[in-house]
């Protein structure tokens, strides 16, 4: 019930949204710079939302220009970083990209729902766009954030690029309706590698306009040139919807590119890629040029007993995965609440770590990488998303636990001495956050503003050993960003 009623008033907020915009209070805006990031433009109807913004160096108010609005899950200032991503693509098919400031998966949906609706009313307010061609971009859980109020107020965004995440609820679309044109990316070693290949099969049962790109990386930011090459995707997408003129010109470089991909996959013997791109080249391009040659590739491809037998044994190797991490949360579960001898060893074995430790070290480069997205996966989940529960909780013994155990998961990760020195402060253990927090100092992990701000260090400020520690860290070169 609580679900629907979210999905309600997201509901009602988009079709607000795609409502003319209201008066905004301040009518005169100073002309924004074209060909470079403005970093921080504040709503003027709303002070509390802030956004990036970039126009191409052709930007001119006398035609509307496409736009596409960027939402980011890290909820840390980067997105002069971020929207650096779209720099390319923006000039090459003139768009507008702005990205929101604030945006952020650790707050509720209605939070970036209302950012979204700001961040709408202002661009229509002072950019001339065209609302034939709105898009949204999403990173990881704000994929799902994005479909979401796509979905809610229908035409009102003709697209998405979903980055490392896919539709809400990790779920594929059951029917058409709840889906829309969608240009997906993930690394192969990407937790959610599992979902977006779903999500890919999926949506080509259901008819629905999409693509899939696999990069060779984790969960992170996807590489500049699979950013441009989703913008380029949906222009042709609005091509052959009628919503832009049909321009050779635009359509020949991406076709060039995309068959050149399919062949170089091929004559490298990357079967099961080959025959992705040459069934994207045949789908994508339909209408807009003649897609006999790779629809007859694809077929061809798809027959061939090499291919047969590299499906299977992805088939395979996918569902042992899937069932690892069907069972992860019965292990997490059993971990309880009291401190236990050798737990952290016990939940180790029940997540089957030692074992998927040794696969990532096989020879063989997919049972590497299978390996890697499951032990990432138990890692976000001990490391981010189960101790953060705990913490609201005051469960602290399980805290430390879960944060133990994505500390032997993955010993090189900067941040989890430091939430265990937030999770032992907790607790009220003193020496055991400083050793911790010592840890993350000595790993970069942190930094002066956030030791002096964060409030689970609170206690720990009186002592001497936090002014030493704070010194410490002052001196130490500014960490990269997370």
């Amino acid at each position: 019930m609580e679900r629907v009623k979210r999905r309600r008033a997201a509901a009602a907020l988009l079709l607000a949204v795609a409502a003319p915009p209201p008066p905004v209070p301040s009518p005169s805006v100073a002309p924004m710079p074209r060909g470079e990031v403005v970093p921080r433009v504040v709503c003027a109807a709303d002070p509390t939302t802030s956004y990036a913004v970039y126009l191409p160096k052709a930007y001119t108010p006398e035609r509307k220009w496409p736009v596409v609005y960027v939402f980011d899950s890290r909820g840390i200032p980067m997105d002069r970083e971020m929207i650096e991503l779209f720099r390319a693509g923006a000039e090459r098919y003139g768009w507008v990209v702005a990205s929101a400031n604030e945006s952020t998966t650790l707050g509720a949906m209605d939070a970036n729902i209302q950012r979204m609706r700001s961040m709408w009313v202002d661009t229509h307010a002072h950019l001339a766009l065209d609302d034939r061609r709105v898009y949204g971009y999403g990173f990881s859980g704000l994929s799902r954030t994005v479909v979401t109020l796509a979905l809610a107020a229908p035409g009102t965004f003709h697209g998405v690029i979903g980055a490392q995440g896919g539709f809400p609820g990790a779920r594929p679309p059951a029917a058409k309706e709840q889906a829309l044109p969608f240009f997906g990316t993930v690394g192969d070693r990407d937790f959610n590698y599992y979902e977006m290949l779903e999500l890919d099969t999926r949506l080509e049962e259901l008819g629905v306009p999409h693509r899939i790109e696999v990069f060779d990386g984790s969960h992170e930011w996807p590489p500049e040139e699979l950013v441009t090459l989703g913008m380029g995707w949906l222009e042709l997408l609005a091509m052959r919807d009628g919503r832009r003129a049909p321009d050779a010109a635009l359509v020949e470089p991406l076709w060039s590119a995309d068959l050149a991909k399919a062949r170089e996959h091929a004559a490298a013997g990357r079967l099961w890629a080959a025959w992705r791109a040459y069934k994207a080249l045949a789908a994508d391009y339909r209408g807009l040029r003649d897609t006999a040659d790779p629809e007859r590739k694809a077929a061809e491809l798809g027959r061939s007993e090499a291919l047969q037998r590299d499906l299977r044994e992805r088939v395979r190797r996918d569902q042992r995965d899937r069932e690892a991490l069907v069972r992860a949360p019965a292990a997490f579960e059993a971990a309880g609440l009291e401190p236990r001898p050798g737990g952290v060893q016990k939940l180790l074995a029940d997540l089957d770590v030692p074992q998927l430790q040794t696969r990532k070290a096989a020879s063989d480069a997919e049972e590497r990488k299978s390996a890697e997205r499951v032990l990432y996966a138990h890692y976000m989940q001990a490391g981010i998303y189960l101790p953060r529960a705990a913490i609201a909780a005051g469960q602290w013994d399980r805290a430390i636990l879960f944060l133990q155990t994505a500390a032997a998961i993955n010993p090189e990760s900067p941040r989890i001495p430091y939430r265990l020195a937030t999770a032992w402060a907790g607790k009220g253990n003193r020496d055991q956050a400083f050793a911790a927090l010592a840890k993350a100092i000595a790993m970069n992990g942190t930094t002066p503003a956030e030791l002096e701000s964060d409030p689970a260090l609170a206690t720990l400020r009186q002592d001497e050993r936090f002014g030493a520690l704070l010194a410490e860290l002052r001196r130490m070169p500014p960490a990269e960003p997370r």
